[in-house]
């Protein structure tokens, strides 16, 4: 998967190297020398590290880091806190929820994103929850056979507008609309 798509992330984050200024030759691939299923443990200097696969929930495969001893886990992109997530790459709405429900009742205190501040498990919560609203109220329009322009305009999901990256509501509805009516994801990544 990392080589199948790795031309075509280069070239979907090209604005991000212009913008930046760095040099996209620079970015090398470097593939995994080990892999696992669902959990790999590791001895990093002294230090317990889990690197744990639940499932999909953003991406679809989504790794995990946790530090048990620390108490810590880096989520990468399922979890953001309070910032509405890209479901643009998501296999599965509900997989993503059930994989935020399952790190918020793990003996953690420290929760990382791929994005933004530090949270606690209410903030992992109330993104599931977040989510969970999103994918229901979308599900009703599209089954009421509403365009995601007319969910844009009367949907709206305005209980969460003071989350960051509202104002990107467009991109979400449309994504996860198309997600809906074909059952793929937007940019469908294999499995």
């Amino acid at each position: 998967m990392m080589q199948a798509h790795h031309g075509a992330e280069m070239k979907r984050r090209a604005g991000y190297f212009r913008q930046t200024k760095f040099d996209p030759a620079e970015v090398q691939l470097v593939l995994p020398d080990m892999t696992f299923d669902s959990k790999l443990m590791l001895n990093l200097g002294g230090r317990a590290v889990e690197l744990l696969y639940l499932g999909a929930g953003q991406n679809p495969g989504d790794t995990l880091v946790y530090f048990p001893k620390e108490r810590v886990i880096f989520s990468g992109g399922p979890f953001s806190k309070n910032s509405w997530p890209n479901p643009q790459f998501t296999p599965s709405m509900a997989n993503w929820v059930e994989l935020l429900r399952k790190i918020a009742a793990m003996d953690v205190d420290k929760y990382l994103g791929g994005h933004g501040d530090i949270g606690a498990r209410q903030d992992v919560l109330n993104e599931a929850q977040m989510l969970s609203d999103f994918d229901a109220g979308m599900r009703d329009a599209v089954k009421k056979g509403m365009s995601p322009d007319d969910i844009l305009k009367t949907v709206k999901f305005e209980k969460y507008k003071d989350v960051r990256n509202y104002y990107r509501m467009n991109l979400f509805i449309n994504s996860y609309h198309h997600f809906l009516t074909t059952g793929k994801p937007q940019v469908a990544l294999p499995q």
